[in-house]
Parts: C-alpha cells; sequence; structure tokens
C-alpha cells in the first residue's frame, strides 16, 4: 500500500533486452530501458489519485511481468484561519486528500458568536476562499468538520475599525428630594465580560435637600 505523495520502487526478475512500461497513472522517476537479470524502477504516487489498485506491467521480449500497487483513501484538509478577524471572516480551504470533501462550518454551541451552518465541497486537490460575515464582535468557537473529523478553531471577531462592538450603560441622576430625576446614558467600547461601575458625588446650589447625584446601579456588558 503506497500512499499519495508517497516514491516507491518495484523490482522485477529474470528479464533481458530492451524493456518496456507501463506505469500509467504513477510518475515515473527511475525507469530503465535495458535489464539483465534485475530491473529496479521508481514510481510516485500523484496526490490526487484516486483510491483504488493499480498494475505495473514490464513489457521484454514476448513476456510481460505486472505488479499491483494499491491506492488508500486519505481525507486531508488543509484550513488557513485567522486567530483575528475584522468584521469579517476569510479563510482558506485546501483539499490535499485524493476524494472529494464536503465540509461543514458552523459556531460551535458555546461560542459567544453565533455562525450558522454553511457547507462547501471541494474536489481533490481544489482550493477555496471563503468570507464569512457573522454580524457580532466577540470570540467565535469555529468548527470545521468533514468526514469524521472535527476541528476546532477560536477567532477574535472585531467590530469595523478594529474595535469591539459597542455596549450601552443606563443610570439615574438624582437631584433631590422631591426633586425631578432625570436620566444618564453612556455609551462605550466595552469587551463582553467587561463590568463597569461608575459613582459621581458633588453638591449642586439652589436646591434645598440636594446631597449630590449618584449614577445608577453596576452596569455589565
Amino acid at each position: 500500500m503506497v500512499h499519495p505523495g508517497e516514491a516507491f520502487t518495484l523490482v522485477y526478475s529474470g528479464v533481458r533486452g530492451t524493456l518496456s512500461w507501463q506505469v500509467e497513472p504513477f510518475r515515473p522517476l527511475l525507469l530503465p530501458d535495458k535489464g539483465e537479470g534485475l530491473a529496479l524502477v521508481v514510481l510516485e504516487v500523484p496526490f490526487t489519485l484516486s483510491p483504488g489498485v493499480y498494475p505495473v506491467c514490464l513489457v521484454f521480449g514476448e513476456a510481460t511481468l505486472c505488479q499491483e500497487v494499491e491506492v488508500p483513501r486519505v481525507e486531508r484538509l488543509v484550513a488557513q484561519v485567522p486567530a483575528r478577524a475584522e468584521g469579517t471572516l476569510t479563510l482558506r480551504l485546501e483539499n490535499r486528500g485524493n476524494v472529494p470533501l464536503r465540509v461543514s462550518l458552523s459556531s460551535a454551541p458555546e461560542s459567544p458568536v453565533f455562525l450558522p451552518l454553511q457547507e462547501v465541497d471541494l474536489a481533490p486537490g481544489e482550493e477555496k476562499v471563503l468570507s464569512l460575515a457573522p454580524g457580532e464582535g466577540g470570540n467565535l468557537v469555529l468548527v470545521l468538520a468533514y468526514g469524521e473529523r472535527r476541528e476546532r478553531y477560536l477567532v477574535r471577531m472585531e467590530g469595523q475599525g478594529g474595535g469591539p462592538s459597542p455596549y450601552r450603560l443606563e443610570g439615574r441622576l438624582t437631584l433631590g428630594y422631591p426633586g425631578p430625576y432625570g436620566a444618564l446614558a453612556l455609551e462605550g467600547p466595552l469587551a463582553q465580560g467587561v463590568g463597569v461601575s461608575l459613582r459621581a458625588e458633588g453638591r449642586a446650589s439652589g436646591f434645598p435637600g440636594v446631597s449630590g447625584w449618584t449614577s445608577g446601579p453596576s452596569a455589565s456588558s
């Protein structure tokens, strides 16, 4: 058994005179055109050669000698996934096996960022570039699945301009009793999982009983 991309050697005995070879679909690396007693041939298996059993035959005079070479099924995916992406996630997938692959891409169940299931078909030797837009910032746990294999990648998704998605904080401004109430709104680029607590104190003149003002309870994303 010889895997795609590997070189192998076959030895034939009892040969003499001019030699003729039938080696397709393998690539010849060493093919003697004459022999006496023994003949040695060196061949290479193409990366995209389909699995199966292939004969390699030597013809000399009225004789034909053949040996069979088995090529197994190989599923091999090469994925280039960046650790960080801004707005759009660009992936490069290449099928380096010898059978067609159907690759599914989705976010893991525990992923903070959601990516709906998508599928792409790759022929042996084919390469494709995909652009995915999860639509939100945060950590994406990406799952690539093909055949019986599952591969996981962690990608930090950022909003356009390189910053994380903004979050809105709300608080209440107290001007005194029985004074009016107002609303304080703050907006800033905070990463997920970051807690923020705000407190401000001061004295206002002209409002009896005023002791100061305080923003509302702690806000967290």
